[in-house]
């Protein structure tokens, strides 16, 4: 019996290890949760660096991240990265995905706000992409990302991404 066995088939979240040993990262073993969520996309974990992150500097990370599900849609966990050192090597991350609650209720309250369209671009806003970033992405100008996200600003009643971000801390 592997020692992550009764985690993996216990945890009502997402629980997951990520092989280190190959200059690609690839998930090497993941629960029920994490596979209904994203599947195999290594990637989905990745948009915050907080793998390379844990990697680099051999400690425990966790932060929140928005991991996009195989529906498009975007869920915002605490991801708690734990690396996994071997002979002064990190072989594998051991991750655990837990939904952020309050961060996926400020984003249905926005919903009921805001436009499908505001949503989505406000969404990339807070994975921190920029307006050209955004622009490019979604195949629409840079002056368009501006103007949906003035619109959006002001039917939240904030003027910044600073803003923004304060709406999701605790």
């Amino acid at each position: 019996m592997h020692i992550y066995d009764e985690i993996f088939s216990t945890s009502p979240f997402g629980v997951l290890v990520v092989n280190c040993k190959s200059k690609t990262l690839a998930i090497e073993k993941s629960n029920r949760y994490i596979d209904r969520l994203v599947g195999n996309d290594i990637n989905c974990f990745n948009g915050s660096h907080i793998l390379d992150r844990c990697i680099d500097e051999k400690k425990n990370i966790t932060e929140t991240v928005a991991l996009r599900n195989q529906r498009g849609e975007i869920l915002y966990h605490s991801l708690n990265c734990i690396p996994i050192n071997r002979n002064g090597n990190i072989e594998q991350i051991f991750c655990t995905a837990v939904p952020n609650d309050n961060t996926n209720n400020i984003i249905d309250s926005f919903s009921k706000l805001l436009t499908p369209r505001e949503l989505q671009i406000l969404q990339l806003v807070l994975e921190g992409y920029t307006n050209k970033y955004i622009g490019i992405s979604l195949k629409i100008s840079e002056g368009t990302v501006k103007k949906i996200i003035y619109n959006a600003y002001k039917k939240l009643g904030i003027s910044s991404r600073i803003e923004l971000a304060k709406m999701f801390i605790h």
